[in-house]
């Protein structure tokens, strides 16, 4: 019996099948859930460019796994068919091959017609919105290396991890970053990818595609793998568009390592007093903490901004129309970001913090997108209760302090110590206060000590404010 194409193959069929195919892709199967290994798998293309998922049983391994060679191409018979599964398929095709101790694998030499080194199923970064949370075909992105994160080990609610993080940029110099957990971070060998000559490309198989901050985030899965430099036609154009000398892989500084809520509590601590005497150059390539209660919040230069959603920095408006622009990334849609001041007290002194990101996230228990759209007509000049209710409790601020003396919160852990202190308004600031119209929500709040201009009832006062708030929202 002759070999057949890919395409002519059926699921279930009593033929024995016999199929030459180059492997392009082979990997160790792994279950996170409990992690143990799953079998060998492999991408096997045919001359037609057709691709299958072959998947070899963890009970066959041992007997199937010194066989096969990625990049070889074999002449391969009794295997069996079978349907895919619906989701996490890393081929576009509906069935696999499935091989055990009885499948033959003959290495052929100098076959003929040729066949392709690789199959990629490459989608375009503005594709990559409409793959989010989608699991039926696993995502593959190509594109120039502009720089990586150092490996670091995170906590994760499975426990420490680790993980990396790979910027890749397409000819349009859109970016798009990459993050691998696991195994995947850990086999990136990033001192050997930073020495070679630019342009460095890449390929990434496998890959989940979630959202974060408005942003597609693709994700390694266990089937990802990673080819650095690939032999492909999409990378003629990559080495011409990116052969400048300013081409390189930037190099990241080292992520700062995560603690645990433990570990904060066993750092030394200044006090406020203490943190205000600290010399800033002799400081600042050092993380400091400082445990106090947040008294109050400063809105003069507000309370977040529009950024970008690729570099965070602020987006500028575009002259003579109301788009945005960022210097780096060119017109992006604003993603809301925290950035304010705050003062910070203990028993004998305070000190102003500048609080932005993801620390102000760990603050507020609620990202500044979600703050936003749940009070889309919030001023900037007024804090909504979300921020003022962390006023008066205790927190272990992680802090840099700039060359300008800024005191910049990295990160906000829990304290032991976390009581009201003597400060505290005794009023309740934690209690959400709703209106007469239960339609409606109470956007901010209100100093409940202060009068309102005309003596009257509360329910007066309450209509006024709702009267107000109709009329902005109007």
């Amino acid at each position: 019996m002759d070999s057949m194409l890919i395409r002519e193959l059926q699921s279930y069929a009593e033929e024995n099948y016999k199929i030459r195919v180059r492997v392009c892709r082979l990997w160790r199967g792994k279950r996170i859930h409990p992690e143990r290994n799953d079998g060998l798998h492999c991408v096997l293309v045919d001359e037609r460019g057709d691709a299958i998922h072959g998947i070899v049983s963890e009970a066959n391994y041992s007997s199937v796994s010194g066989k096969l060679k990625q990049g070889e191409v074999y002449l391969i018979s009794d295997f069996y068919v079978r349907d895919s599964q619906e989701d996490y398929k890393v081929v576009d095709n509906s069935i696999q091959a499935h091989f055990n101790g009885k499948t033959k694998f003959k290495l052929l030499h100098n076959s003929f017609p040729q066949i392709p080194q690789h199959r990629f199923y490459l989608l375009e970064y503005n594709q990559l919105q409409d793959r989010i949370d989608k699991t039926d075909l696993l995502t593959d992105l190509f594109g120039c290396v502009k720089s990586i994160m150092p490996i670091e080990e995170v906590n994760t609610r499975d426990g420490p991890e680790s993980k990396c993080e790979i910027t890749l940029q397409n000819l349009r110099r859109e970016q798009i970053r990459v993050t691998l957990w696991g195994n995947s971070a850990r086999k990136v060998d990033i001192e050997t990818i930073e020495s070679l000559p630019p342009p460095v490309l890449m390929v990434i198989t496998s890959l989940k595609v979630r959202q974060y901050k408005e942003m597609p985030a693709p994700s390694n899965t266990s089937h990802t793998s990673i080819f650095i430099n690939p032999e492909i036609p999409q990378a003629e154009p990559y080495k011409i568009e990116f052969s400048k000398a300013t081409d390189t892989i930037k190099k990241l500084p080292p992520p700062c390592k995560q603690l645990t809520a433990a570990e904060v509590e066993k750092q030394d601590k200044t006090t406020v007093h203490q943190l205000n005497r600290l010399n800033p150059q002799k400081y600042k390539n050092q993380l400091v903490y400082c445990e106090a209660f947040i008294s109050r919040f400063s809105t003069h230069d507000g309370w977040w901004y529009e950024a970008c959603p690729q570099c965070y920095k602020q987006l500028t408006v575009k002259k003579n129309s109301d788009l945005r622009v960022c210097l780096d990334h060119s017109m992006q849609i604003p993603l809301p970001c925290y950035r304010m001041h705050a003062t910070i007290e203990d028993p004998n002194s305070e000190a102003t913090i500048k609080l932005k990101g993801k620390p102000a996230e760990q603050l507020f228990g609620i990202t500044c997108r979600e703050l936003i759209d749940r009070y889309p007509y919030a001023p900037q000049e007024t804090l909504p209760q979300e921020i003022l209710q962390t006023t008066g409790q205790i927190h272990i601020f992680q802090i840099q302090i700039s060359e300008a003396n800024d005191f910049i919160v990295k990160g906000v852990f829990p304290s032991t110590k976390n009581q009201p202190s003597a400060s505290t308004p005794a009023h309740p600031l934690y209690d959400r206060k709703r209106s007469v119209d239960k339609g409606r929500r109470q956007l901010f709040a209100t100093n409940p000590d202060k009068k309102p201009r005309r003596e009257g009832s509360t329910e007066s006062a309450t209509s006024s404010t709702d009267t107000r708030n109709k009329e902005k929202r109007d």
